[in-house]
């Protein structure tokens, strides 16, 4: 149901509600619990745009809705938190410290809200909790393109509440094509988690569930990060396949729940503006800054790796694409070209040039192509600083500015294959090399 801008509600006593955003509610009276987070008189809870929070009220209750014109509250059929999430739970606590639980779910499965409860349990019980987001679409404890460790240090209403340890750049919101980087990357944060002394480790992943690159990434983090526990989250069998292998394998226990009806369905637009606000808030006091690259370094491209061009080369590939070259370089496998204006067709012009030098990799740009790339920041002991959104490149000057709220000095610039505006509004996914 719909309801006024301002008003009160009135929560019966064992009933269950979902409130979506954008709203905020503050209780009044009563006693209500959001994933198992106890939530106290006057304290207010918020509900950005595209999210929902469940309510359980362990008394008649009263609370302050304040609404945004799309919000809404429902009364729920069931309990927020089934039978069997309880059940699973309390089988996972039992076997003590140290607990590494993965969890496995198709989209809109609810892997975020289970992990949140989970993680108010483990709080509960008195565990260091530690939540490692493998998921760089809808990442909750840091930006979009990363995977990251947050530390969980009293009762939350969702993972966004985590205190951010560390994160690691992938460069875009799909792991498809860069399985490798989640990880090697999940690996990195779950050591990190286990130096940190964290008792009971939450990892929640991707909901990229079926295909060859989501078979091979969900075994190679299985096998990188060797869980206790494995959840998978479904409605029938559609993750099963997933598990299969570790059926009767003694060192992770394998346990199924099902998707509580507090779920809310995303359309692929409430993704998409769930990651742009993300963006937008992350870059709100970016400035520009540059970097020379005699002293920074680029990651992820092939621009920078070769040695630039000959006078007689260049004019070899300028005869051969019938376009002004402004600079290229030349790699043992590799070609790096970037043209004076956009082309029509930049695949037939590379296939010209790999036909004909007989490169492996070659990528044929324009000037200015590199406007709105993201990019991860790395310091000296290969962490992760920051974002940036690059600007440009000055080819002659050998430099590259880039819009980031990071102040400090970088050792390298990884760049990823997403493309944003200023406003955090994606543009493009970029196929291939970026640069």
């Amino acid at each position: 149901m719909g309801f006024m801008s301002n008003s009160r509600v009135t929560i019966p006593k064992g009933s269950s509600y979902k409130v979506e955003g954008p709203a905020s509610i503050r209780l009044l009276e009563g006693s209500l619990s959001v994933l198992g987070k106890p939530v106290k008189i006057k304290e207010s809870l918020t509900v950005p745009r595209s999210r929902s929070l469940p309510l359980e009220a362990i008394e008649n209750s009263v609370v302050e809705v304040k609404a945004g014109p799309e919000a809404k509250i429902e009364p729920l059929s069931s309990a927020t938190i089934p039978r069997e999430w309880y059940i699973t739970i309390d089988r996972i606590i039992g076997a003590g410290a140290p607990l590494r639980v993965m969890v496995f779910g198709d989209i809109d499965s609810g892997k975020t809200t289970f992990c949140t409860y989970l993680a108010n349990r483990f709080i509960e019980a008195g565990f260091k909790v530690g939540v490692l987001d493998c998921d760089p679409g809808q990442a909750e404890v840091f930006v979009p393109t990363t995977i990251s460790l947050g530390l969980i240090k009293d009762y939350v209403t969702s993972l966004d509440k985590a205190v951010l340890k560390s994160a690691y750049f992938i460069g875009a919101t799909s792991p498809s094509g860069l399985t490798d980087r989640v990880i090697v990357g999940a690996k990195i944060l779950f050591e990190e988690a286990v130096r940190e002394g964290v008792e009971a480790l939450i990892i929640n992943t991707s909901g990229w569930t079926t295909g060859r690159g989501a078979r091979f990434l969900k075994a190679g983090l299985l096998g990188a990060l060797k869980p206790s526990h494995l959840v998978l989250i479904q409605r029938s069998t559609e993750v099963e396949h997933l598990a299969k292998p570790y059926i009767n394998f003694k060192e992770v226990e394998v346990l199924r729940v099902p998707v509580s009806s507090a779920i809310k369905a995303r359309s692929k637009e409430d993704r998409r503006v769930k990651r742009e606000l993300a963006y937008k808030g992350y870059f709100a006091r970016a400035k520009i800054r540059k970097y020379s690259l005699d002293v920074t370094g680029l990651m992820y491209t092939l621009y920078t790796t070769g040695f630039k061009m000959s006078k007689e080369r260049k004019s070899e590939v300028e005869s051969i694409l019938g376009l002004e070259v402004i600079y290229g370089e030349e790699g043992p496998d590799s070609m790096f070209v970037v043209v004076d204006k956009p082309i029509s067709n930049s695949s037939e012009a590379a296939l010209k040039l790999k036909e004909a030098f007989g490169k492996e990799e070659v990528l044929v740009i324009h000037r200015g192509a590199e406007k709105g790339l993201i990019a991860g920041l790395i310091g000296q002991a290969s962490t992760l600083l920051g974002l940036g959104i690059i600007e440009e490149i000055d080819y002659e000057e050998r430099t590259i500015s880039l819009l980031t709220p990071f102040e400090g000095q970088v050792s390298i610039i990884q760049v990823g294959q997403l493309k944003l505006d200023e406003e955090g509004r994606e543009l493009a996914k970029i196929e291939g090399w970026p640069l």
